[in-house]
């Protein structure tokens, strides 16, 4: 549920009429599509070889990757790179990465803290906010929030299934 709250600014735009993604809904999925399954293999070999290990069982696995795919990443790449870096990068573009990136990483400290405090995580998770930003406003105009989200999902598969 606290993941719903993400979306209320994209809510509150849309029935403002103003949209940040003027992008066809079959073509931000296309662009989805490319980014999770290139990210996929792009993180999968950067971070844990070619040696795959669900670590628990199909049933709970299956479940986890839909919630992850379609709730997790894409209610906040809504919230960090469809509201806040759009709204941000009114005063800047590099204000608007930062502040994203910046909301992003502290945002995830609390889920990289749980046996204390993390920096290293929240430094990962601010370049990670940064990387996204930068694809996410070179792309925007084609893909929309796809291929940022797809990169996203697939980040997150990554680490949650090895």
């Amino acid at each position: 549920i606290f993941y719903a709250f993400f979306l209320v600014p994209t809510l509150i735009l849309s029935v403002l009429n103003v949209h940040p993604f003027n992008v066809p809904a079959w073509k931000s999925f296309a662009f989805f599509g490319a980014g999770i399954l290139g990210g996929f293999v792009v993180f999968k070999l950067l971070f844990s070889g070619p040696a795959y290990d669900a670590g628990f069982p199909v049933g709970a696995a299956i479940p986890t990757a839909i919630y992850q795919i379609f709730v997790i990443t894409y209610a906040e790449e809504s919230f960090f790179r469809g509201f806040m870096l759009e709204v941000g990068s009114r005063r800047g573009t590099g204000f608007g990465i930062i502040v994203s990136a910046a909301f992003f990483s502290a945002f995830h400290l609390a889920a990289y803290s749980l046996g204390g405090l993390n920096i290293v995580a929240f430094g990962f998770a601010f370049v990670m906010g940064i990387l996204f930003g930068f694809i996410y406003l070179a792309t925007r105009d084609f893909a929309g929030i796809g291929l940022v989200w797809g990169l996203h999902a697939a980040f997150n598969l990554v680490l949650l299934f090895g």
